[in-house]
């Protein structure tokens, strides 16, 4: 039998699997080791460490640094991509002719390069990054403002490299078109969660949870719109927990009683989701799905969105959603009272384990691995 084999490039180390894009890397390496596929991993490393766990899924896992330099901001290619070219990645990836999965644009520095000029290369795209770097710049100011407009005029004029893919693979069917008109080797590979398999709803605890990596700005407006619209009329147990919140949003959130759980552990995050009865979601941009919402409807709880939470999803028959801080207090209200019946936790589950069937999605990639060479 034909030993199948891959090299994957990550954008960051995935794992602990704890924020939207690792998510997405870690579950996709662990069900292609189950398939049988043999893993080369290569991960940008800048802060998160070389955990072990990675070695249970990858025959060879390399790290490089993320060297981030001022001049990196002058250079015509997006700081994102050219921060994660280093050259060793590049030697390493011609170690075999194994195809190359490079996951986000940011990994594509060396997709073009002529020593991998015959090999099987794709890319798994997270969001269309130019949208999603022009919607920070909105609401962000100063000259972190100026550097994400920047960052978005590069990524514009940096993805016509995606035409040499060989093939594209998308989160989302609303970024289909886009990425189909730079690649038509483009195709829609959704979102890589945990294997669903059907549970019994359990009894869940009384509080409301947010959670997400709370060092990115996008979530920690979240957190302020809790604070400011949801937390002082609200009379039921607020949870917020994630990665390294910064100490202005520590002291907020003991102000109003809000009760904050910086760096959960794996185990400490997912029993905080698997009891909460009532997940809140809202974002200010509707680019790209998001991981941590996908894994929470599997649970047993609640889950308010606001409509950019779900933009270009097939998801709102399953959820509730809501725009007014109004609309989000009334519901919460509701939702204390009651757990989320039998039948609407069977149709959320039905629906996650047709669309998010990691073992059937990832066909696509072994497919190309299997591609005859040359």
């Amino acid at each position: 039998m034909k030993v199948r084999k891959l090299h994957i490039v990550s954008f960051d180390v995935p794992y602990p699997a704890d924020y939207g894009g690792v998510i997405d890397v870690f579950y996709k390496i662990k069900a292609l080791h189950k398939a049988g596929v043999e893993i080369t991993l290569h991960c940008f490393e800048y802060g998160r460490g070389k955990p072990p766990e990675l070695e249970k899924y990858a025959n060879t896992v390399f790290y490089y640094k993320r060297k981030k330099s001022i001049f990196d901001f002058l250079k015509k290619d997006p700081f994102i991509v050219v921060t994660r070219s280093n050259k060793s990645l590049l030697e390493n990836l011609l170690l075999d002719d194994a195809p190359i999965l490079f996951e986000g644009l940011h990994t594509t520095y060396f997709l073009n390069s002529n020593p991998l000029a015959n090999r099987i290369k794709m890319v798994r795209t997270h969001n269309i990054e130019h949208n999603y770097y022009n919607g920070l710049a909105k609401n962000a100011k100063g000259w972190i403002k100026w550097f994400f407009k920047l960052e978005a005029k590069k990524l514009m004029r940096y993805e016509k490299c995606l035409a040499s893919a060989n093939h594209v693979f998308t989160l989302q069917n609303e970024d289909l078109n886009h990425f189909k008109n730079l690649n038509s080797n483009s195709s829609l590979l959704p979102v890589c969660i945990p294997e669903i398999n059907p549970t019994n709803q359990i009894v869940t605890l009384p509080y409301v949870l947010f959670h997400g990596n709370l060092s990115v700005f996008e979530n920690q407006k979240t957190v302020n719109w809790i604070c400011e619209n949801i937390a002082p009329e609200n009379k039921f147990e607020i949870r917020i927990a994630g990665k390294n919140p910064p100490s202005e949003l520590i002291t907020k959130c003991a102000q109003l009683n809000i009760k904050i759980i910086a760096n959960p552990t794996e185990e400490a995050l997912n029993k905080l989701i698997q009891n909460a009865r009532v997940h809140i979601f809202r974002t200010n941009q509707d680019t790209g799905i998001k991981l941590k919402l996908i894994n929470v409807l599997s649970k047993s709880g609640h889950v308010l969105v606001n409509s950019k939470m779900i933009h270009g999803t097939n998801l709102a028959s399953i959820i509730t959603v809501l725009e007014t801080k109004n609309d989000f207090l009334s519901e919460i209200e509701r939702c204390m009272n009651e757990e989320l019946s039998n039948q609407a936790f069977c149709k959320r589950q039905a629906l996650l384990a047709e669309h998010f069937n990691i073992n059937k999605n990832i066909q696509a990639i072994i497919n190309l691995i299997d591609t005859p060479r040359n």
